[in-house]
C-alpha cells in the first residue's frame, strides 16, 4: 500500500473518532504514525497542547501551526478549555504528578474538561487509562483500525 494513502487513511480514521469520542487511546508499534497524524488531525480540529510523558523525546521538529507544546501537566491545567485536544505522548511514562493531574481533568459533571488522545505503544502500556478511554485506535505501517469501541460501557464506568 502507498504509504501517503495510508496516513491519509490514519488522519481520516483519527479526525471521524474525534467528532464522536472524547478520550482516544492511539497503539502501535514505533515509526507508524501515532504522534504526527495525532497532531496533524488535533491541528485542524482547534487548538492543541501536547505533552511528551517520556519527556526523554523532543516533540517533532515541524509541529503543525496551533500547537503548544508544554513541559508539565501542570501547565496544562490553567488552560483548559472545552475546545482543547490535549495529546499526551507515551503516556505510558508519565510521572506519578502528571498521572494524577491526568486522571483529575474532569469537570464539575465527573465529564472530561477536553478531548484528549493518548498515545501507547500497547493496551498493556495504558492499562491504569483503561477505565475512562472512549475508543482504542491501532496504528499498524499500512493502515489503521479501531480495536474497542465505548469502553466506558463495557467497565459499567
Amino acid at each position: 500500500m502507498d504509504p501517503l494513502f495510508a496516513f491519509a487513511i490514519k488522519e481520516e480514521i483519527l479526525r471521524n473518532i474525534l467528532k464522536t469520542h472524547n478520550i482516544v487511546l492511539v497503539i502501535g508499534r514505533p515509526g507508524t504514525g501515532k504522534t504526527v497524524t495525532s497532531l496533524k488531525v488535533g491541528a485542524e480540529l482547534g487548538p492543541v497542547c501536547y505533552f511528551n510523558g517520556g519527556g526523554r523525546l523532543s516533540p517533532p521538529s515541524d509541529l503543525p501551526e496551533g500547537v503548544t507544546v508544554i513541559d508539565d501537566m501542570n501547565g496544562f491545567t490553567g488552560a483548559t478549555q472545552a475546545d482543547m485536544l490535549l495529546i499526551v505522548d507515551a503516556a505510558h511514562r508519565l510521572s506519578g504528578k502528571d498521572r494524577e493531574v491526568l486522571n483529575g481533568l474532569t469537570g464539575p459533571d465527573g465529564g472530561r474538561v477536553c478531548k484528549m488522545i493518548l498515545i501507547t505503544p500497547s493496551v498493556m502500556d495504558a492499562i491504569d487509562f483503561l477505565a475512562f478511554l472512549d475508543v482504542v485506535v491501532r496504528f499498524r505501517q499500512d493502515t489503521a483500525e479501531m480495536l474497542v469501541s465505548r469502553l466506558r460501557d463495557i467497565h459499567n464506568v
